[in-house]
């Protein structure tokens, strides 16, 4: 497993992560202003757990498509 952590392919993967955690900041934004609420909970668990799965599939296998 370690060649596949070795720096210059996790540097070939930064713009899927980077991506993929836009996208999820994107979402969390349109939960807040769309809540009637003065507080706004995030279940952050369940996002990060779709989020993973996203750049899992596009990093490893190049599917797009997304869970968020």
């Amino acid at each position: 497993m370690n060649p596949a952590f070795a720096s210059p392919r996790l540097r070939a993967l930064l713009p899927v992560f980077h991506r993929v955690s836009a996208l999820l900041t994107e979402k969390w934004k349109d939960v807040i202003v769309q809540s009637t609420a003065k507080t706004q909970v995030i279940m952050v668990n369940d996002w990060l757990s779709k989020a993973t799965l996203d750049a899992i599939g596009e990093g490893t296998f190049d599917a797009s498509a997304t869970k968020l």
